[in-house]
């Protein structure tokens, strides 16, 4: 299989009609199910689970988007 960047097969699409709206949409997916599935590989990880258990530490809640705001509540934890 040959590879492809991503300025090239956003021009072919483009020449194909597709909207550049519809092109930027995909492409975020994309990234999103990658960064995901590294996510899911690093938590299932049997090392990471032990460093847990062992520190006692709770895992931090990647989606959640954190303003300066929270800092506060973490500092009194």
């Amino acid at each position: 299989m040959a590879n492809i960047t991503k300025t090239k097969l956003t021009e072919i699409l483009k020449s194909k009609g597709v909207s550049e709206g519809f092109l930027s949409n995909f492409f975020k997916k994309i990234k999103l199910a990658k960064a995901e599935k590294e996510y899911q590989q690093l938590t299932n990880d049997p090392k990471y689970q032990q460093l847990l258990k062992k520190y006692k530490i709770k895992p931090v809640d990647y989606i959640k988007k954190y303003d300066l705001d929270d800092l506060p509540a973490f500092r009194k934890k």
